[in-house]
This record gives C-alpha cells, structure tokens and sequence, in this order.
C-alpha cells in the first residue's frame, strides 16, 4: 500500500486521491499557463513530499512524536556534518552588489526541525514567523506551513565591495563568506518580508522578485539567477530548495541543493547585457563530501 505523504510546505497544492502526492500548479514566471498546468514536485521541500507520521506497512499517518523523529527526513536524524550548509556570495561586477537571502524551515512536531534542536537554528538567529492563515510573505513570495507546529527564518543582508581590475572577484563577510556553518534550511528565498523592498518584485511578476542588487539600482531577478524555480521554469517561486536528505545527492534537480554542501554564488559583470535572459548570478553546489553538484550556467 502506497505511504500518504504530505508537504512541509505547500504552495497551491491539491491533493490527489488515491495516489498520496500533493500537486503543485505552476506557470511559467510572468504568466499563467492557458493549460492549468499541474506538476507534481518529487523530492523538496517547499516542494517535496515527506512520509506522513506512523504511516509505515499500513493507513494514514497517527499524531507523531513531538521532537520530529517519526519524519524520516528530519534534520534530527542528520549525520553531524550533513546539518550545515556553507554560502560564500562572490562579486564580479566592478560596481558594488548589495544582497538579501531569507533562509526558511519548519520546526516542531513533524517539521524539518525537531523539538530538541531547535536551538541551533535561533542560536544562529533565525526567528520564529508570526503566520496568518498559515502563510507568511517574503517580498512577494507567499511559503505555507503544511508540517511542523512554527515556521523558522532569518534574513541575511549585506554589500560587497565592486572588483577590483587586479582582483576576480570580491567576497562577502561572514556568514557568507563560505567558512561559516549555517544550519541547513529548507528553503532559500530570494529577497526579505518587506513588500517595499527594493529586493521585492514588480507588477506582481513574482519571478521579478530578487536577492542581489547592482549599487547603480538594479536588481537581479530570480529569473536571471541561476536554478532558482523561476529560473528553472518550474515554478513562478524566487526559491532554490533543499534536496530530501534521503535521496542521493548525485541525482539533485537544478534548483536543489543538498545536505551538509556548499554554495558557491556569484554576482556576474553584467549590469547591461544584450541578452535579456541570461543569467546574471549564478552558482556552484557541492556536497558535503566535495562532489559537484551544479556547476554555474554562465
């Protein structure tokens, strides 16, 4: 008998009987598609299914343990290396580059984050989300808690200073600067909460929406950033998503990245380009065991 599986985060899911998934509806960014297209997102989260509490040899799910342990995926049942995930944010542009990432997971209960080790991710600094009707916007990005009792996140902010002609690039300061553990979130959002936010989106273009801006006033979009869901056209979500730990990390979609890697992110010189759609950040994913898992589409 199939598991019932449900999501930690659901955006305009629908669930489908019979066959135990959740349907994600999406369209290509800046449009909705004139055929209700319907995908179902295998794996992530924010975007993948994970197995619904006691639903193992049988029914449907029971209540669950409150540290998290009946969710195979969790956190908690990491490998100590696997728990982190390192960024380093690099400038090639010779302007300077301001960015904003809002890092997201849930806690408690069956979500990502059991009970006991919460504490690692608010002695970092994420923060608990004041939700309404389940929801909480980020810029223009709307995440729903489906499991899980809160909704964790914290926002990372800072500038790069432009590069130099004798340099290849500049770097960011801690915690993006790739030597700093950051307890591994679910999703990477680009941009922060506030709707005014010059990371925001435009027109109501949620793929308009960004996490890096050019000091001249432009902002890069997560549709020109490299594997993002918008990027991807998978899905109109200024997100990149944490691949289930279960799954092997060599198989990881282009907009996932996996437990205990490392992200290399890298701002390119293209303030103006004639190429209206090609990317101008984009990055490198490796594992915990150092094995590329996205080289960068220049």
């Amino acid at each position: 008998m199939k598991q019932m599986r449900s999501l930690t985060f659901v955006v305009a899911a629908t669930a489908i009987a019979g066959i135990g998934a959740m349907v994600l509806g999406t369209m290509a960014c800046g449009g909705t598609s004139p055929l209700g297209t319907f995908v179902v997102i295998g794996q992530a989260t924010g975007a993948f299914p994970r197995p619904a509490p006691n639903s193992g040899g049988g029914g449907g799910g029971g209540g669950g343990s409150d540290d998290g342990s009946d969710n195979p995926s969790s956190y908690c049942n990491l490998d100590d290396n696997q728990k982190t995930l390192r960024i380093a944010v690099r400038n090639e542009a010779t302007v300077a580059v301001s960015f904003a990432l809002t890092l997201v997971t849930s806690a408690g209960g069956d979500g990502f984050v059991c009970t006991d080790e919460i504490n690692d991710f608010t002695d970092f600094g994420y923060t608990q989300q004041t939700l309404v009707s389940n929801d909480k916007t980020f810029g223009c990005d709307v995440v729903t808690l489906g499991l899980g009792t809160e909704l964790l996140a914290t926002t990372i902010t800072g500038s790069i200073p432009p590069r130099l002609a004798t340099d290849t690039f500049t770097s960011a300061a801690a915690p993006f600067d790739g030597n700093t553990d950051i307890p591994i979130p679910e999703l990477i959002v680009l941009g922060d909460a506030s709707p005014g936010s010059a990371f925001s989106c435009v027109g109501g273009n949620v793929c308009t929406q960004g996490g890096f801006r050019y000091s001249v006033g432009s902002t890069v979009p997560a549709s020109r950033t490299q594997d993002t869901l918008c990027n991807a056209l998978v899905s109109n979500r200024p997100e990149w998503v944490l691949r289930d730990p279960l799954l092997n990390d060599l198989t990881a979609r282009s907009f996932e990245y996996v437990k205990g890697g490392t992200l290399i992110i890298t701002v390119l010189d293209r303030v103006t380009s004639p190429f209206p759609n090609q990317n101008q950040v984009v990055w490198r994913v490796t594992n915990a065991d150092d094995i590329v898992i996205h080289l960068e589409v220049r």
